[in-house]
């Protein structure tokens, strides 16, 4: 009697486990030593593998990259820190403001300053790199401003005034008297701007003319300048 024919048994799949990765939220500091293993890692990078070894393991891009965790704390203990917050400082226009940046630990490195909108280096330690655009009081270029001046009656005149400072200092004229002016047919008070240019000069317009510069900066500052008409 022959045996009977059982069909052979299915065999059994093996399954593949995959053990779940252990992700742990880190807080890095980035040093400037870190900073090209950083780049090199990527913004994708978002876990570290195991913090509790003396190595930690950084997956990246098929590669690992290991820190001596150990070494790293010792390390930054031997890096300068800031000592405590730098204050924000406010000052009155026109003064002078001081800025304290206390570090510890500082050994052979050197403090810089940087102005943030600009990204341009002021000074590094006690050497200044680039002079910072503070503010100025208005002051008269006098080697571009008009003097005292005579003219004939009837001909044309300017008045020139040049200011310089920080911020950029308005300019106006006006007469020492408080007369009104007669510029272009029009009486008016102020003359806005550099330049004061009177047509046909007639008797009514000798007076003393005041140049004044302000920029917001105390003080504001002034020129004087005679006109003075020859009648026919």
């Amino acid at each position: 009697m022959s045996e009977p024919h059982w069909p052979p048994r299915p065999r059994k799949r093996l399954r593949q486990c995959l053990r779940p990765q252990a992700s742990v939220r880190v807080r890095v500091r980035v040093r400037a030593r870190h900073l090209a293993t950083l780049l090199i890692i990527n913004a994708a990078v978002t876990m570290l593998m195991t913090a509790t070894p003396a190595l930690a393991e950084i997956p990246s891009k098929g590669k690992h990259t290991r820190l001596d965790t150990q070494q790293t704390a010792q390390e930054d203990a031997d890096f300068p820190r800031f000592a405590e917050p730098i204050a924000n400082v406010t000052v009155s226009i026109g003064r002078d403001a001081l800025l304290a940046c206390v570090v510890e630990n500082l050994k052979g490195y050197k403090v810089a300053w940087v102005r943030v909108d600009t990204q341009t280096i002021l000074s590094i330690h006690h050497n200044v790199i680039s002079q910072n655009s503070r503010i100025i009081p208005p002051m008269i270029v006098e080697g571009m401003t008009s003097n005292d001046m005579v003219v004939r009656e009837g001909q044309n005149v300017s008045l020139m005034c040049k200011a310089r400072g920080y911020p950029e200092p308005y300019v106006m004229w006006r007469r020492e008297d408080g007369e009104e002016m007669l510029i272009g047919g029009e009486h008016v008070n102020v003359v806005d701007g550099e330049l004061l240019h009177i047509t046909k000069v007639s008797r009514l317009h000798m007076a003393a003319y005041l140049c004044v510069a302000s920029n917001g900066v105390p003080p504001s500052i002034s020129k004087r300048v005679h006109l003075r008409v020859q009648c026919e």
